[in-house]
């Protein structure tokens, strides 16, 4: 496997005035699980958004544009995947991401 464009991911969310908060594996959790970015493995310039289910639709929007534009001027597109929640199952320390589509 090659190594992930965690650079360029981190100037796309700069950008914005945005941090990530925590990283793991493919995933960049950004602003607090306000939304997640993936790697695209198969696609190193594109960038997978998945955005909490508590995020007010208009703040998603908002968010995906300015997050497309600056995707695009470093050559790079991010693809909007739907939503996804966070999960701590009963008697579990650990929480588990849900992806819902």
């Amino acid at each position: 496997m090659s190594l992930r464009p965690l650079g360029l991911a981190t100037e796309i969310i700069d950008d914005l005035k945005l941090e990530v908060t925590y990283a793991y594996d493919d995933l960049l959790f950004v602003e607090h699980n306000t939304f997640l970015l993936q790697f695209d493995d198969a696609q190193k310039s594109n960038f997978r958004i998945y955005f909490n289910v508590e995020c007010e639709a208009g703040t998603a929007a908002r968010l995906e544009q300015a997050l497309s534009a600056a995707a695009k001027a470093r050559e790079c597109s991010i693809e909007n995947r739907g939503k996804f929640e966070l999960v701590v199952p009963e008697g579990g320390s650990e929480f588990q991401v849900r992806f819902l589509g």
